[in-house]
Order: C-alpha cells, then structure tokens, then sequence
C-alpha cells in the first residue's frame, strides 16, 4: 500500500480564494493548514507569493506615538495587538521578545 500523500494542483485562484478562506476563518495559518490538510510550509509560501497586500515577511502594523517615550517605572506595560474584525489581544505587565515572537508565530505572522 502506498502512503505517500497525494498532490493537488490549484490555480492561482483556487489559491487566492484559500488564503482569504484563511484570513476570515480567525484562525492561525498552523491551525487553518491543519484543519484543511494542507501543509503549514505550503499555505506560508502561497501567502508569500499570492498576498499582494504586504512584502513577503513584513505584516502591517499600526504604532501610536506618545510624547513621552520613555517608561515609567511606576505604569505597567501593556502591548495591545488589534485583530481584524475588532478582536484584540492584551498583554499586561513586561512582555519580553519571546513572548511576542510567540504571539505572532501563533497569528501566522511568522
């Protein structure tokens, strides 16, 4: 018996159709894959090359400025992550580089 998975050709808009199936489920590129048994390296590299949105690599981000930019050691620190359809991820207290690096793995981001 063969094991070997089989391949599925799509077109580019079979592919683009995928990919905002993806964005509008909510759920993260690892997820999405699992869900519709497509391999996670698979759907990044269709992102990659389908998504004119944004350069491959790069997400859009939104940064407000305040007039004080530096901490104050007595106001904790909160990082805001706003998620299209008005959803939002806070974090409060120190997040580190990990913690963030983390977060955008899990959004799909990296």
């Amino acid at each position: 018996m063969d094991n070997r998975q089989h391949r599925t050709r799509r077109t580019p808009e079979q592919i683009r159709g995928i990919l905002a199936e993806q964005r509008a489920s909510g759920l993260s590129v690892r997820g999405f894959a699992l869900r519709r048994r497509i391999p996670v390296t698979t759907l990044t590299n269709w992102s990659r090359r389908y998504s004119p949105s944004h350069p491959p690599g790069l997400v859009p981000l939104r940064v407000r400025e305040f007039e004080d930019a530096r901490p104050d050691p007595l106001r904790p620190i909160t990082l805001r992550v706003e998620l299209p359809g008005g959803a939002a991820i806070v974090i409060d207290g120190a997040p580190g580089a990990g913690d963030v690096r983390s977060l955008l793995v899990e959004l799909g981001l990296l």
